[in-house]
């Protein structure tokens, strides 16, 4: 009884679509060649592992590492590559990546910190400035009226949340900016996976 290293490759990083992609090849090799120590991906069944590690800078490298770390009776194995002719992700992408996930955060934590001062306020009551109910602030569920759903939050609050609202959405449209003009110069540090195993024959 022998074994042979067989595979496929897929040009995403998107690990359901390869999952999905490899499950429809490996149904195609088991009409074609059988499921019996066919020698190929038919015997390769099951959920794929994909190695935790950094893209190997070609294609033939994924495969080299496969036929030389899978073991027989083992599941799939899928590692990353570097797709041919795209350069790597510009800096300025990743500055802009950083600016726009530490907006998000600072808007989190500022909706947070204002959510914690609306309930921790030394007055007891806070009125509806809709409905004009007076409502006690330790049976409130959330910072809006249960009984005309107005805000209840202040100008002042209200405001701050708006602009970091803003600054988020600034944030995002330059990392499209950046984003678009990375694709421009084929900066698009694209990864693909090759998927493997030695396939008992």
């Amino acid at each position: 009884m022998g074994a042979s290293f067989d595979s496929r490759t897929y040009f995403t990083d998107d690990k359901k679509v390869i999952q999905s992609k490899w499950d429809a090849d490996v149904e195609h090799s088991q009409y074609m060649d059988g499921c019996s120590y066919s020698g190929s991906i038919s015997m390769l069944y099951g959920y794929i592992d994909f190695v935790r590690r950094g893209p190997f800078d070609s294609q033939e490298q994924a495969s080299d590492y496969i036929s030389e770390n899978a073991c027989k009776w083992d599941g799939p194995m899928a590692v990353p590559f570097k797709i041919q002719g795209g350069k790597a992700v510009p800096s300025y992408v990743k500055k802009a990546t950083e600016k726009y996930q530490a907006a998000e955060l600072k808007k989190e934590e500022l909706r947070i910190t204002i959510g914690e001062d609306f309930y921790n306020a030394k007055s007891q009551f806070v009125g509806c400035k809709k409905c004009k109910s007076k409502l006690s602030r330790s049976f409130l569920k959330s910072t809006f009226c249960p009984i005309c759903n107005q805000t209840l939050l202040s100008t002042t609050s209200l405001q701050r949340i708006e602009k970091a609202k803003n600054r988020v959405n600034e944030m995002y449209a330059n990392l499209d900016k950046a984003r678009f003009k990375a694709r421009e110069q084929n900066c698009t540090g694209k990864i693909g996976y090759v998927v493997g195993g030695i396939c008992s024959s």
